[in-house]
């Protein structure tokens, strides 16, 4: 669907995206993963031809007018109402399907009308990807599409994903949530300060990952006496209450046991596959627990 060859992109003496070369294909969900600065943005903008590559080529079986780019939500006009842009989407894009009915498919009814300087981060993100369905687009490159999403409409957002790709659509989607890279992407790709990284053989087949994210802050005696126990090899603080643990196989058991002595109760728990995990901290290191 999508070639890249070679491609570079220099803004104001910056090399944003170097000697990058990706094939998207059709039909499949790609994850494009890497830390704040990695370059995914600018790739984007370049897969959709916002951006005009320095040197390189990018070949598309279809026309950038059947895309659609999901971008921040800077992008959307804080005057205007949620219903006012989904009438831009269906001005520009002319879908079969009808506003109303996207807006009751993402059960958004109760705020479409309101200005968006009223919205939340999440109902901003809603209303971002609510214009991305009416598109009806080919191809859909969705830059963060989860981001500051309630667990439950994020969980809604994930299953309208996989739904476009049962109607034969292609999608594209950055995350900084390794545990939504291993439910949604059929492809994964790497990032690192503009170049594609191979990522191949680097796993560690010893021990599990684990995406917790937890009723309560740990303490810092919680989480030094964490570390003291031989079967946790590492833990990633993702925000106050989410972590990763990094666990010898098939002990997972004892973690939420010590949890259950400790009264804090874990609200959810997700297997991470292997391969995405230990790639990512093999590639980024102290750079990913910067980031």
């Amino acid at each position: 669907m999508i070639t890249l060859k070679k491609v570079s992109k220099t803004i104001v003496k910056h090399h944003i995206i170097k000697d990058f070369s990706l094939e998207i294909e059709a039909k499949k969900i790609t994850a494009i993963i890497g830390p704040n600065g990695s370059g995914k943005t600018t790739l984007f903008r370049l897969i959709t031809g916002l951006y005009r590559p320095t040197t390189g080529d990018i070949e598309r079986t279809l026309p950038t007018e059947r895309c659609f780019f999901l971008q921040g939500n800077e992008m959307l006009y804080p005057i205007l109402s949620g219903k006012d842009h989904l009438e831009l989407i269906a001005k520009a894009y002319q879908p079969k399907r009808s506003i109303d009915s996207v807006t009751r498919l993402l059960q958004i009814d109760g705020f479409i009308n309101l200005k968006v300087k009223t919205y939340s981060l999440g109902m901003k993100q809603q209303l971002l990807f609510a214009m991305a369905l009416l598109s009806e687009a080919e191809l859909y490159v969705l830059d963060e599409p989860l981001n500051g999403l309630d667990l439950l409409v994020s969980k809604q957002i994930k299953q309208h994903i996989k739904r476009l790709i049962a109607d034969d659509k292609t999608v594209i989607f950055s995350t900084h949530q390794l545990q939504d890279v291993d439910e949604l992407a059929d492809v994964v790709h790497f990032i690192k300060k503009g170049v594609l990284v191979e990522a191949d053989n680097l796993v560690d087949p010893l021990t599990d990952s684990y995406h917790l994210q937890l009723e309560k802050q740990l303490t810092d005696e919680e989480k030094q006496r964490l570390l003291a126990c031989e079967t946790i090899k590492n833990i990633k603080h993702m925000s106050n209450t989410e972590i990763i643990v990094e666990i010898e196989q098939q002990t997972i058991r004892l973690l939420m046991a010590i949890f259950s002595q400790w009264n804090i109760n874990v609200l959810k728990l997700t297997l991470l596959a292997a391969k995405t995990m230990y790639n990512y901290e093999a590639i980024y290191g102290e750079e990913a627990a910067s980031d």
